[in-house]
């Protein structure tokens, strides 16, 4: 495991759990705000990004988590 690794090992954990709170701080926003189309979008948007970047720091969690 190389020194870049082991750091982002270090804060993986913590990094998933900051996305994980957001996506469910936005899915709370977007129930609140149900009926305001306009902030739907920008809040599907931010919980589309969100997504994604929580599965590839589950994929490379995954991965670093072979290398321990």
């Amino acid at each position: 495991m190389t020194y870049q690794e082991k750091q982002e090992w270090a804060s993986i954990e913590g990094d998933i759990e900051a996305l994980e709170n957001r996506i469910s701080v936005i899915e709370e926003e977007m129930q609140a705000n149900g009926s305001d189309f306009g902030k739907l979008a920008t809040l599907q948007k931010e919980l589309d990004e969100k997504n994604e970047a929580l599965l590839e720091k589950y994929e490379r969690y995954e991965y670093l988590s072979e290398l321990v």
